[in-house]
């Protein structure tokens, strides 16, 4: 008698035990509706087309010994000669001739050198 007592009151507390597992949506979530986790920025993806090219900036400091292109000039005099060029990995920026001139004046020697000639 004893020991069926302790058998039913055991079988009791699993039926609770059982019950407390099942997990049922609460009304509240069920009207809010999904919502949209925060964003990580470390984990953003690099926009893609147009934006990432208008994002890319020319490396700082001398651009003397950096892969690139003159791929021309365009301007009438000093303050608005502009030289246009492509960078190793496809981009293309257009900066003034003094600018141009700080960051690699070697290359500017050797492209002016090309077009000009002392005979």
């Amino acid at each position: 008698m004893l020991v069926k007592e302790y058998f039913e009151s055991l079988a009791k507390r699993r039926k609770r035990v059982r019950r407390s597992v099942k997990k049922q949506p609460s009304p509240s979530v069920a009207t809010r509706g999904i919502r949209r986790g925060r964003r990580n920025e470390r984990h953003r993806t690099v926009p893609s087309g147009r934006t990432a090219k208008l994002a890319w900036e020319p490396p700082r400091g001398s651009w003397e010994h950096e892969p690139f292109h003159i791929d021309g000039c365009k301007g009438d005099s000093a303050e608005t000669l502009m030289i246009y060029i492509t960078w190793l990995g496809g981009h293309k920026t257009r900066h003034k001739v003094d600018v141009f001139c700080k960051k690699c004046p070697q290359k500017m020697l050797r492209y002016l050198d090309q077009y000009v000639s002392m005979s």
